[in-house]
């Protein structure tokens, strides 16, 4: 095993090299510096405290808790540790060394799994055979990409990106607060992590990195058996692997403050309710955004259409509108608008989406950030009605919407009956059975405001005719359409008889 590779499990060293091309060595074997069967051999580490190299050394590379002189000129190069870490850098390099067949194994086995194209659930299940203990692959903004094996571990951060597909903004605010994130993401090779938050639970953390962008997280729980250091070994080539399956992919870019992603993420799902909390995860991610709001739903077809598509979109809407935040939910693109000019920000957003056809859908504006998840179901209904319409606009908003929206959502509910005046049947079926129109008309002149001039209007029909009709009407209902409240519970009424399909 080369230098380099074994510098990365020995923590806080540092180095007396005469040349970096000592890096490249390739290691065959560690022996103390008083070790009778040691060889002259320059792939050897010699390891001692800096008084116990008492006689000529040949080796190259020495471990000890400082550089000393190993006489007639020879000339070495020192990994420094404290003292008392000298015998357990040693016994590190002993694990790897006798374990480095067990990597060369894995990586083939990683090989012929790229060839034959397997997907990353096979990967990470042939993973676990080496590790023996749970692999999670989440992404930038700790959504799950996969996981193995698929099972409830009473560890909190495992099971809630396990049964919610994301972390939620408590834990999010968690790793902030104790700088797991900066952790992982300074860090270019996986490192044992200790969560307190989490109890007593060891993990492995690497950062999936192409060395340039950052795509996610792998996280091991130290669950079924207690950690090797070769573990970190086959965790660091399990990342190269997946960088390769997510570099197929096209995966959008992600920054490495994720954060706010996240944020907006937990506030659609609902996930940020609370005041308090909100506050604190404004706080804590040095997050400003002022109302009002608008939720603006983007959806797409994973399977028929290609990724690099939808990060142009992103990085277009983001440099084109000042005020705006953007994450993905499922095959939908979200953006919130705050504060500024939010109806321009719309108008550029639909020219932007214009030119790859596509639709969006919009809230009405909110002020109050802990019910985005409320504007975030107006955006996605207004998307499903303005496309089943067929506008010629690709911007559908939800007051166009909510009134066919409402009585949508009530004619599923059996209670609906409950909202109904009783004499609304009896109207509804003297007009099937005499061939009269008086619903229609009267639910004109409801609508109108019992303005008669313009109801007559509306329907092509003289003024006495329409008089007649509403006179009529009242007959069959039995009340008098003096009482605004009657009005206002016959109007709802037949609206939700048409929209049941019973006027």
């Amino acid at each position: 095993m080369r230098i380099k590779n074994l510098l990365q499990y020995i923590e806080n060293y540092k180095t007396d090299f005469i040349s970096t091309n000592i890096l490249e060595i390739d290691i065959n074997n560690i022996y103390h510096v008083s070790d009778e069967n040691c060889i002259k051999n320059k792939n050897v580490i010699f390891y001692g405290k800096s008084a116990e190299f008492t006689k000529r050394i040949d080796g190259k590379i020495i471990i000890s808790d400082k550089p000393v002189d190993c006489q007639y000129g020879c000339e070495c190069n020192f990994i420094v540790v404290k003292e008392n870490m000298i015998e357990k850098s040693a016994e590190i390099i002993k694990d790897l060394l006798t374990n480095e067949n067990l990597v060369l194994q894995y990586k083939n086995d990683m090989f012929e799994a790229i060839i034959e194209k397997r997907n990353l659930r096979h990967i990470l299940e042939l993973t676990f055979k080496y590790l023996e203990n749970p692999i999670i692959v989440t992404d930038s903004r700790y959504r799950l990409i996969d996981l193995y094996p698929d099972k409830r571990l009473n560890e909190p951060v495992w099971d809630n990106i396990r049964e919610k597909g994301y972390a939620t903004q408590e834990l999010m605010n968690q790793i902030e607060s104790d700088k797991t994130k900066e952790e992982t993401l300074k860090r270019n090779f996986p490192f044992f992590l200790d969560w307190g938050f989490a109890g007593n639970f060891k993990r492995i953390a690497r950062k999936i990195s192409d060395g340039k962008n950052f795509f996610g997280v792998i996280g091991v729980l130290e669950s079924y058996r207690t950690f090797k250091n070769i573990d970190l070994e086959i965790v660091e080539s399990l990342n190269k692997v997946i960088v390769n399956i997510l570099l197929d992919t096209d995966p959008p870019n992600a920054e490495e403050s994720s954060y706010k992603q996240t944020l907006l993420s937990n506030i659609i799902e609902g996930d940020l309710a609370d005041r308090n909390k909100l506050e604190y995860s404004f706080e804590i991610s040095k997050t400003n955004w002022k109302p009002p709001y608008k939720i603006v739903d983007i959806p797409f077809d994973i399977k028929n259409f290609h990724i690099s598509t939808l990060r142009n979109i992103q990085d277009t809407i983001i440099r084109e509108i000042p005020k705006v935040q953007t994450t993905m939910h499922g095959s939908n693109l979200v953006v919130l608008l705050y504060g500024g000019d939010k109806y321009n920000g719309i108008e550029k957003i639909g020219r932007i989406l214009k030119k790859i056809d596509f639709d969006c859908g919009v809230s009405d504006d909110f002020f109050d950030l802990t019910d985005g998840f409320f504007y975030y179901r107006q955006s996605k209904v207004a998307y499903d009605y303005g496309v089943k319409e067929k506008k010629e606009t690709n911007i559908h908003c939800f007051n166009e919407y909510y009134e066919v929206y409402f009585y949508d959502t009530l004619n599923k509910d059996e209670d609906c009956k409950m909202f109904i005046y009783s004499g609304t049947h009896k109207l509804i079926e003297y007009d099937k059975a005499h061939g009269t129109d008086f619903t229609d008309t009267l639910s004109t002149y409801l609508n109108c405001f019992k303005n008669i001039p313009q109801a007559s209007e509306m329907i092509h029909i003289h003024r006495n005719t329409l008089n007649y009709r509403i006179k009529k009407a009242e007959e069959i209902l039995g009340v008098s359409l003096d009482d605004d409240r009657i009005c206002r519970q016959i109007q709802t009424s037949i609206n939700i008889m048409k929209n049941r399909g019973s006027a």
